[in-house]
């Protein structure tokens, strides 16, 4: 099965189940290439993240979040938004006085 439809997360081809069966702990494999392939999810996780600071709007942090995850293609363009949204926000916290 694949996740285009982003109901069926990770596909069964990228998790390494340890010998034995058990599902405990997951292996993740992202492709060598990913940053490449998925820079523009990258980039939309970034502005995604950077709209929820400066706007005004009530809209939770969680919520933006998901809506911006949910839009992507593939495993590889979510963990990128992912990346880029949560890159943003910890840049611009460190940024702040302390």
């Amino acid at each position: 099965m694949t996740s285009s439809d982003n109901t069926l997360d990770p596909e069964p081809a990228l998790i390494g189940v340890p010998p034995g069966g058990s599902v405990t702990p997951v292996e993740f494999n992202i492709p060598p290439n990913w940053l490449e392939t998925s820079r523009a999810a990258l980039d939309v996780g970034a502005d995604v993240a950077e709209q929820w600071l400066v706007t005004s709007t009530k809209e939770n942090l969680w919520s933006s979040f998901a809506r911006g995850r949910r839009v992507q293609n593939n495993l590889c363009d979510r963990t990128a938004f992912e990346v880029g949204f949560l890159n943003h926000l910890q840049q611009y916290l460190r940024a702040m006085p302390q």
